[in-house]
């Protein structure tokens, strides 16, 4: 088979303990490795968001859309509030974190970063 058919939460579930949730890119295997992009499903609880840090992409661009659920973001320092329908489009360089607070729970969402770059992301240390 030349292409990949997977379900997101169960592949998110299978593989979380390794692969924290990303479904595609540079570090995953076979047909879900490519350096074109990442792409990650999530899901928050209440109280889970502290393991959530702040970081910055030194080259990728990266969208979160919100499925499900109400939270808590922050995104070059503005304190945002984001709930099912929305996304946000943050540039390179840009300090965030889409996880500061669940408001409604469960929060899930996708992340998608282009390109697929290993050491790229760097956290901040801190949650907010």
């Amino acid at each position: 088979m030349n292409f990949y058919k997977g379900n997101f939460n169960q592949d998110r579930e299978n593989e979380f303990k390794t692969k924290k949730g990303w479904l595609v890119g540079h570090f995953m295997e076979y047909h879900r490795n490519t350096n074109k992009m990442c792409v990650k499903f999530w899901k928050f609880n209440k109280g889970e968001e502290k393991d959530h840090q702040l970081k910055y992409e030194k080259e990728a661009v990266e969208c979160t859309i919100i499925l499900k659920g109400k939270v808590q973001g922050v995104i070059d320092g503005k304190e945002l509030i984001f709930q099912a329908g929305e996304y946000d489009v943050i540039p390179a360089k840009i300090r965030s974190n889409m996880i500061v607070k669940v408001l409604e729970e469960p929060v899930e969402g996708f992340t998608i970063k282009s390109p697929s770059i290993e050491g790229d992301s760097i956290k901040m240390g801190v949650h907010v």
